[in-house]
């Protein structure tokens, strides 16, 4: 696409990212600071090191939640 000529004005483009279910969320607090990559990345090795010991049935998933 080579489309030198394009201009949009505000209306269109907030129309385009409702068309499209476009959103923009900003993280505060605990949500916004988080391990970097690499850290993600040997946190998941070694999560996965200590779960392989285990059967797969007695592996389980429980994400914190907050009550508001």
């Amino acid at each position: 696409m080579n489309i030198e000529s394009f201009t949009k004005s505000a209306g269109w483009l907030n129309n385009f990212k409702k068309r499209h279910n476009i959103k923009q969320y900003n993280k505060y607090g605990e949500a916004q600071s988080g391990p970097s990559k690499e850290e993600l990345i040997k946190k998941k090795e070694k999560l996965q090191e200590l779960i392989s010991n285990f059967d797969l049935e007695d592996v389980f998933n429980c994400d914190e939640t907050g009550d508001y």
